[in-house]
């Protein structure tokens, strides 16, 4: 009977290292890449998150409010998936967000659901990343100036 509980550990013990093997080797990554600047009040900020996961995962997209943080969001484009030279896939979406005051921001962190081929799900999260906006206004420019017509067809 002392040779069944020895065997027991034993297994559990080799069953834990084989799992910590395949998740080293599956990790999924999550990344928010904002466009280079320079941005003013109410230009588009085209936000990319990049997805990187073994074949066969699917990424669940995430569902962000119109007011995220400080950014508005206007749109999110659906998910396209690219196979990299390493045999993983890259999932993309473009989040198409605004600011509407000059300044430095900061995405929030942006958590991201993953599923692997059995259904198994597990949740990802992109870190912040920076983004800037400048003034209209030119430092000492505080003349005021009438508002212009509307342009006639």
């Amino acid at each position: 009977m002392n040779r069944k509980f020895f065997f027991i550990p034993l297994l559990l013990l080799i069953a834990f290292f084989t799992v910590g093997t395949v998740a080293a080797q599956a990790p999924v990554t999550a990344v928010v890449i904002a466009p280079e600047g320079p941005f003013t009040v109410g230009d588009p900020v085209e936000l990319q998150l990049a997805v990187t996961h073994p074949a066969g995962y699917h990424v669940i997209p995430p569902e962000l409010p119109e007011a995220w943080g400080d950014f508005i969001v206007k749109s999110q484009s659906p998910a396209t998936t690219a196979t990299l030279e390493d045999g993983k896939e890259m999932t993309m979406f473009v989040i198409d967000t605004r600011l509407f005051t000059p300044g430095e921001f900061s995405t929030p962190p942006l958590t991201v659901s993953v599923t692997d081929g059995s259904g198994q799900l597990s949740e990802v999260t992109a870190a912040p990343v920076p983004v800037t906006l400048t003034s209209v206004l030119v430092d000492g420019d505080s003349e005021l100036r009438d508002i212009k017509p509307q342009a006639e067809l």
